[in-house]
């Protein structure tokens, strides 16, 4: 039983049984007066405890509602390429066009997307871009200091950012991987190769391949990266293959566009 209710059904007591007696009324005066005191501080101490309490526990499920909805956005494109090998730079009039042109019939016949709009999370292992002849895993991505999104520290494999959803989830997955490293060929050297209606395909951890189908291909200058639109959040699946493109500054090291893939989900490939 709470302190005040306590307090309060004594203070009836009393009003009830010795205020009627005059012999006793003097001392239960003063011994109701110090009840009552009693009985405010103590109503005034647990209402206090309890808005408290509310607002405490109200500020950490905001907190923590906040945490979990929301993801760091990379700061800016994606430096991936050191020009340590010949390239030819994506002709942008080329990639422009990919985007006017009808998607490609697909000639895998019908995907299982099981009844579902998005699958649940799970780490991507391995990526397929059968245009361009590329399959590989995956490195595990974060944020630089500067917010831009880290590299692969190899060119043979792609890079997932890890807070960002996983391909196949809900949202917009992203995965980097460099056009050429250390003298080497990278993973999406060829990137600019790939056509709207392409597929992609990623491996996943629990089992499932998630199937994308490209949407529209587009280059961007580093310096006028559209931030939220490529790592924006979307509704469904989403996917987004990124690299660099463009020709290179020997001066800063790094090319001056970043090339970037949209795909959207299609289905789903079990076993």
């Amino acid at each position: 039983m709470p302190r005040w209710l306590t307090t309060f059904l004594v203070l009836l007591i009393l009003f009830a049984f010795v205020l009627p007696d005059p012999a006793r009324a003097g001392n239960a005066t003063g011994n109701a007066i110090d009840s009552m005191v009693v009985f405010f501080r103590s109503a005034g101490n647990e209402l206090s405890d309890s808005v408290a309490l509310s607002d405490g526990s109200g500020d950490l499920s905001g907190e923590a509602s906040r945490g979990s909805a929301s993801t760091r956005s990379p700061n800016g494109g994606v430096a991936s390429g050191d020009g340590t090998y010949r390239t030819a730079p994506v002709d942008l009039a080329a990639v422009q066009a990919a985007v006017a042109a009808p998607p490609a019939p697909s000639d895998d016949g019908p995907v299982d997307i099981g009844g579902e709009a998005s699958l649940r999370h799970s780490p991507p292992v391995q990526l397929h871009l059968p245009t361009i002849g590329v399959s590989t895993g995956f490195v595990s991505l974060g944020l630089g200091p500067d917010g831009t999104l880290q590299v692969p520290d190899t060119a043979h494999q792609a890079g997932w950012y890890r807070d960002a959803p996983a391909p196949g989830a809900r949202g917009t997955a992203v995965v980097t991987a460099h056009v050429d490293w250390q003298q080497e060929k990278g993973v999406f050297h060829d990137l600019g190769l790939m056509r709207p209606g392409d597929e992609v395909t990623v491996d996943r951890a629990d089992g499932a391949a998630a199937v994308f189908r490209v949407t529209r291909i587009a280059e961007y200058a580093k310096s006028q990266f559209p931030t939220e639109e490529v790592y924006g959040a979307a509704d469904d699946a989403e996917l987004r293959l990124i690299t660099c493109s463009g020709p290179f500054d020997h001066a800063t090291h790094s090319y001056a566009d970043n090339l970037v893939v949209y795909a959207r989900m299609m289905g789903v490939r079990h076993g």
